[in-house]
C-alpha cells in the first residue's frame, strides 16, 4: 500500500527504457517529471499483474504526450497475447508498438547504442531478466576528442575518471 508496484527507468541520452510497467507506472513518472514522449522501450520481465497492469494506462499517456515514435516491448514467450488483451483499452495508437518475445541468450540493440542481453530466470511463469551494457561518450571540451569506455571494464573507467578529473569534467 505504501510503494509503488514494479517498475525501474533507465536514461539514455535522450531515451527512456522501462523496465516492469506495474500499476501506477505513469502516475511516478508524472512526480518525477521524467516526460514520456521519449520513452522508446520497455522491457517486461514477466506476465504477472504487479508487472505489467500499468501497461494500458501508459499507453493512453503516451498517446497524450503526442509520441509518434515507435515504441519496443521485450519480453519472454507469450507477450504478444497478454499485450494484445491490454490493447482492448488502449486500440488506437499514434505510434506503432513492436512486440519481441525473447528468450535465454537473446540480444538486443536498444536506444543509443545500449547492448540487452537476456537471462532466463526461475519463478512461476516464463521469466527473463535483463543486462544493458552502456558505452557512454564524453566529450573533452574543446578538443575534439572523446573519451570512451566500456562498463564492463573497470580499469578503462578508472582511466577515463582520472584524465577527467584533470581537465575539470564533472
Amino acid at each position: 500500500p505504501n510503494r509503488w508496484l514494479s517498475s525501474v527507468l533507465l536514461r539514455v541520452e535522450r531515451s527512456l527504457i522501462l523496465l516492469d510497467c506495474g500499476e501506477g507506472t505513469q502516475v511516478a513518472m508524472r512526480m518525477r517529471h521524467w516526460g514520456f514522449r521519449k520513452l522508446d522501450m520497455i522491457c517486461l520481465s514477466h506476465m504477472h499483474a504487479d508487472h505489467v497492469a500499468g501497461i494500458p494506462g501508459l499507453l493512453h499517456t503516451l498517446a497524450n504526450s503526442g509520441k509518434t515514435d515507435p515504441l519496443t516491448i521485450l519480453a519472454p514467450a507469450g507477450t504478444i497475447e497478454v499485450i494484445q488483451g491490454l490493447r482492448t483499452i488502449a486500440p488506437h495508437l499514434p505510434y506503432d508498438l513492436i512486440v519481441h518475445e525473447l528468450t535465454d541468450g537473446d540480444q538486443v540493440s536498444g536506444p543509443n547504442g545500449v547492448r540487452i542481453r537476456v537471462a532466463e530466470g526461475m519463478h512461476r511463469v516464463p521469466v527473463i531478466g535483463y543486462r544493458t551494457d552502456l558505452m557512454p561518450e564524453y566529450m573533452v571540451r574543446g578538443s575534439g576528442y572523446r573519451l570512451t569506455y566500456r562498463m564492463d571494464k573497470p580499469e578503462e573507467l578508472a582511466q577515463v575518471m582520472k584524465i577527467k578529473a584533470k581537465m575539470g569534467i564533472p
